[in-house]
Parts: C-alpha cells; sequence; structure tokens
C-alpha cells in the first residue's frame, strides 16, 4: 500500500532502501542521522552532501550505491544517440549489453568498499579517476 509521508519524514522512514531522485545533498550531517534504510540508491545528482558522509554510511551500516554509477544508463544512451547507432536493432542490443555493465560495477564497488574499508562514493570515484586518466 502506499502510504502518503509528509516531506520531513521520508528520509527517516523506515524501508529497506532509501532512493533520493529529486536534490543533491539530501543526506547530510543533519538527515544522516534519521536514515533508518540499510540501502540509499537514488538518482539525485550529488546525494552525499560531502565525502564524509560515506564513510558515516559505513560506519551506520548503510550500502550506498553512487548517484553517477547507478546514473550510467542514461550517459550511454546518448553516447549511443551521438555516435548515430541507437537506433538499428544490433545498435539496442550493444545499449542494453553496455547498461547492464552497470550491476557488474556496482558489484566491484561494494565489494572493494568491503574490503578495504572505504566509502562505495570514494571507490567509485577512484575508478572513474583511473579509467579516464591520461595512461603514460
Amino acid at each position: 500500500a502506499v502510504i502518503p509521508l509528509p516531506v520531513a519524514e521520508i528520509l527517516s522512514s523506515q524501508v529497506d532502501v532509501l532512493a533520493p531522485c529529486a536534490l543533491g545533498g539530501a543526506i547530510n550531517a543533519q538527515t544522516i542521522k534519521g536514515i533508518k534504510a540499510k540501502i540509499i540508491a537514488g538518482a539525485a545528482n550529488n546525494q552525499l552532501s560531502e565525502q564524509s558522509i560515506g564513510d558515516q554510511l559505513i560506519d551506520l551500516d548503510i550500502l550506498y550505491a553512487p548517484d553517477f554509477v547507478i546514473n550510467a544508463g542514461g550517459i550511454i544512451d546518448i553516447h549511443y544517440q551521438r555516435t548515430r547507432t541507437s537506433s538499428a536493432p544490433v545498435a539496442r542490443q550493444l545499449i542494453n549489453m553496455h547498461v547492464e555493465k552497470i550491476a557488474d560495477t556496482l558489484g566491484v564497488i561494494f565489494i572493494k568498499s568491503n574490503e578495504t574499508g572505504l566509502s562505495c562514493q570514494l571507490i567509485a570515484e577512484q575508478m572513474a579517476e583511473a579509467k579516464f586518466k591520461p595512461r603514460d
């Protein structure tokens, strides 16, 4: 059943997954104290107000799926549109295969975070930087 909640109660609701999908910075020093969800995975950009919030999520045993990773499907689709290959049936298969790799990337992030104790946000940023850094 859908139960309407006042906006002030959404982040502290007793839910399995919290999905901030509007404003950035929703997970901050004030709101993190009330979060009861065990997973945060939303579409809003920059959900964490600052880097240290990612560390606090680890301390609270809350799994965080970094927004720029789970939102990657949009940029993947734009890439194929720009290369004018998005409409061909074979291209649709390529796009779907590419998008499905997002789950694999999240798995790597979660495992590395668990192994190192570093936040999922930091691991994701390191992976992105390594991918786009010029190679010597």
